[in-house]
């Protein structure tokens, strides 16, 4: 039980770092930021479909449930192995 508690907190934990990077990288590179083809641009676009760039505060917790589904589902695995191939 305790180990399945860890890895529910750890998919928030990576979500929030999905959160940060798309944010960083967009502030970095600017509104148009692409990582030409790369998985992290697939990666990018698939946060941003429903956590926009936080130009001003806001009430965040929608953000982090949608980055932790991301993980949860798979679907970040999948769009990385989608442009980079299988990760085994």
């Amino acid at each position: 039980l305790k180990a399945r508690r860890v890895v529910s907190l750890l998919e928030y934990v990576l979500g929030n770092e999905l959160l940060a990077a798309a944010q960083a990288l967009t502030l970095r590179a600017g509104p148009a930021a692409s990582l030409a083809g790369s998985a992290g641009s697939a990666l990018l676009a698939a946060v941003r479909e429903r956590a926009p760039f936080m130009e001003e505060d806001h009430y965040i917790s929608p953000d982090m449930e949608w980055a932790r589904d991301l993980v949860h589902s798979g679907r970040v695995r999948a769009v990385a192995e989608a442009k980079i191939g299988p990760m085994n």
